[in-house]
């Protein structure tokens, strides 16, 4: 778990926006969003029938079945995120924010999810001795830059079962580096972090200010078995809700020593148009999927400068 991201995710609904933060939320919203349950046994909260738009980011106050507003945390690829403390506050093994072990109530006259399965998650019934009413004074408030979320998370190759000796990137200064997929670039415009959670992602960055970029790793048989065909990938990628539904291919691209494929995306938000680009290639002796995501609020770096400095270590 990142606790540095601090990004809140802006929801679009039909007839309502939503907008993702727990700790701020003003309007009410009787939209009704689908808890999903995926075969990696993380669940995630859908706010479109297509799946292309989700909680992500954020804390967020869902009402569950039974009608009661409780408040979850979604990471950055909107996993519900379960037993466990992110920004000094603890989700129980259900992903339902607990103080001193007792489940936290919302006021249903404040903005919220409203689930339509949520019996699928819970299938235990919660008894009154373990919840309390509180109000969200106090609490830290998930600020900065509001943006979609849709894309989704890769697979770690730490735990494949051929690994070619995997490794995650090495930071010296602003300069990248990993010999597993063979590659070293300068990232200019943000700080670059390490992800060590076994995530599937790589490098990131986490900005208020400027646009993110994701580095994350892909099976090239994840949508088909077998498969060891970048276009192939490409193809079930294009189609995963949680991978990049909703974009399409644009002509390769050079950067630095390897050519990518490359896809785009256009969102449109209350806030102006939100431009993703995606670029992939095959990682030589690996059969995996190498995804650079750059997430581009309007005006904002496209990292291109950057990702053109790319060079091979190897």
């Amino acid at each position: 778990m990142r606790k540095s991201l601090k990004r809140a995710a802006l929801i679009a609904a039909t007839g309502a926006m939503l907008i993702g933060s727990a700790f701020s939320a003003q309007a009410a919203s009787a939209y009704n969003g689908q808890w999903c349950h995926e075969a990696n046994g993380g669940w995630w909260y859908k706010l479109t029938e297509d799946g292309k738009t989700f909680l992500a980011n954020t804390w967020y106050w869902i009402k569950d079945e039974d009608g009661v507003v409780r408040c979850y945390y979604f990471d950055y690829n909107g996993w519900l995120q379960t037993g466990k403390t992110i920004d000094g506050e603890t989700v129980d093994a259900n992903g339902r924010w607990v103080k001193n072990g007792k489940v936290q109530e919302g006021d249903a006259s404040k903005e919220y999810a409203t689930s339509i399965d949520f019996a699928k998650l819970h299938k235990t019934t919660t008894s009154s001795t373990n919840k309390t009413t509180t109000s969200t004074a106090g609490l830290k408030k998930n600020g900065g830059k509001k943006t979609y979320k849709s894309s989704g998370k890769g697979d770690n190759p730490k735990s494949a079962a051929a690994t070619q000796g995997y490794t995650n990137s090495t930071v010296t200064g602003s300069t990248i580096t990993n010999s597993w997929a063979n590659f070293q670039f300068t990232l200019s415009g943000a700080t670059p972090k390490v992800d060590t959670t076994g995530s599937g992602t790589d490098i990131y960055t986490d900005s208020d200010t400027t646009s993110d970029l994701f580095i994350t790793y892909y099976p090239m048989d994840k949508y088909t078995a077998g498969n060891t065909n970048i276009d192939t990938f490409i193809t079930g990628f294009l189609a995963d809700a949680r991978g990049y539904k909703g974009g399409a291919k644009a002509a390769d691209i050079q950067l630095g020593a390897y050519t990518f494929k490359q896809l785009t995306k256009t969102v449109n938000t209350p806030e102006g148009k939100m431009y993703d680009n995606a670029y992939i290639r095959a990682i030589d002796g690996t059969n995996y999927a190498m995804v650079i995501t750059v997430e581009k609020n309007g005006n904002s770096q496209d990292y291109l400068s950057s990702l053109k400095t790319m060079a091979k270590v190897r």
